[in-house]
């Protein structure tokens, strides 16, 4: 246990979702609760609304974040998140399609529509 934890909830840049200028901004403590049941994810991230509804129990999502889902080895909302052309990932690489096929995802409608490229 570390000495120290710093408390980051006051940070309200930190939570909520936004679409502003065609750009899907999540902040890092946005609930994966939040991700499923946002329109503007829907809209903007489908596979990631997808990948948010299958992760953990309802209860689990009601507190586990966005961000934390992302830094934790686990990292369920990846694949979704490496799906939508507008997200930092930008396309899917080999690697990536890969990763999810051995996952059980079908990433051939990914592949189909340009999603997946060579490094």
């Amino acid at each position: 246990m570390p000495s120290y934890l710093i408390d980051l909830s006051a940070v309200k840049e930190l939570t909520g979702i936004k679409v502003k200028h065609n750009r899907l901004t999540i902040g890092a403590l946005t609930s994966l609760a939040q991700v499923r049941s946002s329109a503007e994810v829907l809209a903007n991230a489908p596979a990631l609304t997808a990948a948010a509804a299958a992760i953990a129990a309802h209860s689990i999502r009601q507190l586990a974040t966005i961000g934390g889902n992302i830094v934790t080895r686990v990292g369920d909302s990846l694949p979704g998140l490496s799906l939508t052309k507008r997200s930092w990932f930008g396309k899917m690489t080999k690697e990536n399609a890969r990763w999810m096929r051995s996952r059980g995802w079908n990433v051939a409608e990914a592949e189909r529509q340009g999603f997946v490229h060579d490094r």
